[in-house]
């Protein structure tokens, strides 16, 4: 974390991390963010697939979407890829 980050997570009385998570939904490709916006795709979701290369965030979103049905804990980041 940079120093502008804690001073951001300071003054908004936030954890460091959730700067970070929130800085993640700024990498997202412009359809997933306006699917965050939409409420399309859930913030948790996107925050994980933000730190994702553009090229894998489609992929890994869709297959989020796709498991909503399932349990939670049925999907997981591993190594940059939700996996079942």
């Amino acid at each position: 974390m940079h120093g502008s980050q804690r001073a951001v997570a300071r003054a908004l009385g936030k954890s460091g991390g959730w700067v970070t998570q929130r800085m993640a939904l700024l990498k997202l490709t412009p359809n997933l963010k306006q699917a965050v916006e939409d409420k399309t795709l859930p913030v948790e979701v996107a925050r994980r697939v933000g730190r994702m290369s553009s090229e894998q965030q489609q992929e890994a979103a869709s297959w989020a979407l796709l498991s909503v049905h399932r349990p939670r804990h049925a999907v997981r980041l591993q190594h940059g890829v939700l996996t079942p």
